[in-house]
Parts: C-alpha cells; structure tokens; sequence
C-alpha cells in the first residue's frame, strides 16, 4: 500500500532541522514506496516560501529547496491527487471533536485512510487522531 509522508516528513527531508536525522534514519531503513498529496505538495511551497519571507532561508536556498523536492517527486515518491471526496472525509473528521483536527491534517489523514496506507508523520496529534480512526501510522525514530 505504501507510506503517505506528511508534510513535516517532508521538510525534514530536505532541510535540517530537528527531525532530519530521524527522517533519513526511517529512509534508510524502511526504503519506502513514497505516497505524496498534491496537498502536501502545496504546504511544502508554503512552507519553503514562509522561510524566504521571514528570512530563515535565502531565496536561492528556497529555490533549491523546492528543486530538490520536485527531483525526488520526480523519480522516487508517487504523486497522489487529492479528491473532492477526500474534502468531504476531512469535513466529517473536523466535525469529530475527538479528534482534534485542523482542517490540513484532516485531508491529510482522509487522503491516508482512502489509499489505505500507513502515515508517516512526526505531529503527535496527527497520529493520534489516526489511531482514533484506525489508520496505521508510525513516528519515524
């Protein structure tokens, strides 16, 4: 079925940060079938872009950063369209008060329970509301 990577996943691959050891760690060990949402896409330019503009990253480093991510898109993970039935689920499961979910992490973990795969993420209130909803998911250590 494959590992859906959230997007903190992600980051932590291309860039440094607190989480990169463990990212590349889980990598090299797991050598995943890579699932991506052209949500996690987007978040990923988002998430590159607030670094440009407040300065953490230059914008050339952004550039290579988005590069790099669209290289390995490209050739080692599989792109995942996300549906408008994947919004609906993510509205139902943002109606679950249980569960705790910003409306992101709702599509996310909507897409995840529709490809029936196991998410990958370092958020720890993401992998708990998967596991409310019975979808495997793992904490790369």
């Amino acid at each position: 079925m494959g590992h859906y990577l959230d997007t903190n996943v992600i980051v932590s691959m291309i860039m440094n940060d607190t989480h990169t050891i463990k990212a590349a760690a889980w990598f090299d060990r797991t050598e995943p079938v890579a699932l991506v949402s052209t949500f996690a896409k987007a978040e990923f330019a988002v998430t590159i872009s607030r670094n440009v503009r407040s300065r953490r990253l230059s914008a050339a480093e952004g550039r290579t950063a988005l590069d790099i991510f669209d290289r390995w898109l490209a050739g080692d993970a599989q792109l995942v369209n996300v549906s408008s039935d994947d919004i609906e689920s993510a509205d139902r499961l943002v109606r679950d008060f249980d569960t705790k979910l910003l409306v992101p992490d709702a599509i996310h973990l909507s897409v995840v329970k529709r490809l029936g795969a196991t998410l990958i993420t370092f958020d720890v209130r993401l992998a708990a509301a998967a596991k409310l909803q019975n979808i495997a998911n793992e904490i790369p250590n």
